[in-house]
């Protein structure tokens, strides 16, 4: 499983999508949404995000670059950079 914010950027790999982020759009209104909701309709919101990556749950991280130097850059402290491509980051937990 690939924690990313756009499943899309799997599509011809063998990953699978993070769990509840097999739908980027939930990410749009997930913060709107309770809790407990958000689980039963399979979305996360930014928030729920940021607390897989602070806890270092999520082995594999694909982020757009320009997400990985702004908002997602101190959490990501605990991951290394392992590629980078024209517009995404593929990260491993260090």
């Amino acid at each position: 499983r690939v924690l990313t914010m756009w499943p899309g950027v799997l599509v011809g790999s063998h990953a699978r999508p993070y769990r509840r982020l097999e739908n980027h759009f939930g990410l749009k209104k997930g913060h709107k949404i309770p809790k407990g909701d958000r689980e039963k309709l399979h979305v996360m919101s930014r928030d729920d995000v940021w607390q897989l990556l602070m806890k270092k749950e999520p082995e594999t991280v694909v982020l757009e670059k320009r997400a990985l130097e702004n908002q997602y850059q101190g959490v990501l402290r605990n991951y290394e950079v392992v590629k980078k491509t024209m517009y995404y980051a593929i990260l491993q937990r260090s």
